[in-house]
Parts: C-alpha cells; structure tokens; sequence
C-alpha cells in the first residue's frame, strides 16, 4: 500500500510539472537585424569645400560648386592649416601670400539704364555717373588686393544742386538690382549722400530692366555682352576688380566657373 501510494504521489508531481513548462512556439521567432551598409573599396569621398565669410552670398555659381562638393560656409577667414584635415579646398575673395590667385579676378559694374524713367534724365543720369567713387568704395568693403577703377567724382553738395534745379529738391527713390551681395551697400551708402534712395533687389526676382544694376564680370567677352544689353540706352560705369584666392590639397584637377571660382575634381 505504500509502495502504490508513493507511485500515486510521483505520478502527480510529473503532471504538475509538466503544466508548468511554458507552451513552444508553433514557429520560430525572426528578429530582424538592422542592415549596416557596407562601404564600397575604393570609392571616393565628397570633396570638402570651404567658403570664407567674405564671399558668403555672393557666388554666383555656387550651384557648379554643389556639384562636385559638399560646401560648407566659414564664419572666419580660411585657415591653411585647416586644408587637408577639415578641407579639401578653400576659397575666398582677396589676394593671400599663402594662396593661388584665380586666372582673372571678378569685376563690378553698375549699369545705368538711361532709356528707363526717370533716368531717361540727362541730368540724372550724369549726377550718379559723377556721384560714384570707386576708390572711396574699395576703402569702405577692405579686402586685401580689391583695386578701384581709376575715376573722377564730384562733390555731393554740388550734385544735390543738381538734382534740386531739375525738380528733385528732396531726391528721389530707385531699384538698384544686383548679381553679387558684396559691394552694393557701399554703392548704396554712397548715392544716399546725394540724396538718391536705393530699393536693394536681387537681380533673379526682377524681370525687365530696372533703373540701375550691380553686376559682375570676369572676361572682356562677359563685359561685351552687357554693353550690347544695355545698348544706347545705357552705361556701363566700372567700378573694382575683386580677386579670389583659394588653398587646395594636392593632386585635384582645378577648373574654372563662368565667374572665376575654383572648381575642385579628384583625378
């Protein structure tokens, strides 16, 4: 009798133990594992362009740039230590001891649209021709190696004369549009002397000629085609030549935009 009572008592703790055991999964658990790329042997990495702080806004064909570089903006002048660790290339506006000059530096113009009104003036149109000092504008935008066209102003005193004995005795308010962002606040500031008001407009959102224009050039050929533009109802007034300096790692295949920046290609 205790031999089959303690067969009854183990027989019940199997069946007990058995109840216990967690149920099996009718189908394996699949726990995905995140894809990791794998590096592609020998491909080349982005090129790494720097733009100084002086030229932030003003490159014309930074899209040429994108295409061949990831752009990254300074808040500093360029420092050539930086080149080969953090850069690949550096540009900048300006003549460096340490650097190579672009082939042609970047010239600024202002159109004057003299068949627009109300410069169809004649008066008008001499006092901002005569009112422009390239080299007072050269002083005023600092940057090493800029050069001013050689030109004659006259005093401001006397343009508002001017203005005043053709009817604009309070001055008068213009559209100036512009293609580069440096140099149009000094052109700005200097024609407020006269009592001339400018209304600052990027050029890419004006159709149509407008009073007058800030625009760049870097070829006698790009100059040609702005005096055909402007026709004989317009002058050309030049005004400074800007040179653009750059810092490149060995070995990249150096390449020039429209507008004289480098454009920088692993061979």
């Amino acid at each position: 009798m205790r031999f089959r009572g303690g067969w009854h008592r183990l027989l019940a703790a199997v069946v007990l133990l058995a109840a216990c055991e967690p149920t099996a999964t009718p189908f394996p658990v699949d726990i995905p594992t995140p894809a990791t790329a794998t590096p592609t042997a020998g491909a080349p990495q982005p090129l790494r362009y720097a733009l100084a702080e002086n030229v932030i806004g003003s490159v014309q064909d930074r899209d040429l740039i994108e295409s061949s570089a990831q752009v990254i903006e300074l808040d500093a002048p360029p420092d050539p230590a930086d080149l080969g660790s953090r850069y690949d290339l550096m540009a900048a506006y300006g003549s460096y001891a340490d650097a190579t000059p672009v082939p042609l530096p970047v010239q600024f113009s202002l159109i004057v649209y003299t068949g627009t009104e109300p410069l169809n003036n004649p008066v008008l149109a001499d006092v901002i021709l005569r009112g422009i000092d390239p080299a007072a504008l050269v002083a005023d935008i600092d940057i090493p190696g800029i050069q001013a066209v050689d030109r004659d102003s006259a005093s401001p005193t006397d343009l508002k004369t001017q203005l005043a004995n053709v009817g604009w005795p309070d001055g008068l308010d213009l559209t100036l549009t512009y293609d580069a962002l440096i140099g149009t606040s000094a052109v700005r500031d200097q024609l407020q002397r006269l009592n001339i008001r400018l209304n600052l407009t990027p050029r890419a959102s004006v159709s149509g000629a407008t009073s007058l224009a800030l625009v760049t050039w870097t070829t006698a050929e790009q100059r040609s085609a702005w005096v055909t533009q402007v026709g004989s109802e317009g002058q050309v007034l030049d005004l400074f030549a800007l040179p653009i300096s750059y810092w490149a790692i060995p070995g990249l295949t150096i390449r020039f935009s429209p507008q004289g920046w480098p454009i920088a290609e692993r061979p």
